[in-house]
């Protein structure tokens, strides 16, 4: 499974094959960060919200019901934000 989109308030899942997920349903998702990061992993209180079958995987995205409190999350989440935003372009 790789997570594929991470904010404080949903989360976005692709996995090769495809996993028994049933919509407006609780999970618990783990996550464990690139190493890069220097932070442990995390569990997220999640719903479900919709599921896409895709050519070759599946993606679903969920609700966070409950994400863990403290700088190590909030960390994690800025780190990923960051990561996916190219840089500006400052030329004129």
């Amino acid at each position: 499974m790789l997570l594929k989109d991470l904010s404080i308030t949903g989360c976005r899942i692709q996995c090769a094959k495809h996993i028994p997920i049933q919509l407006n349903t609780r999970y618990t998702i783990q996550i464990i960060p690139e190493p890069v990061v220097k932070t442990g992993s995390f569990e997220l209180i999640v719903e479900s919200r919709w599921i896409h079958p895709r050519e070759d995987s599946y993606e679903a995205a969920f609700m966070v019901v409950e994400s863990p409190k403290g700088k190590q999350f909030e960390s994690y989440v800025d780190y990923l934000a960051w990561r996916s935003n190219p840089e500006p372009d400052t030329t004129l």
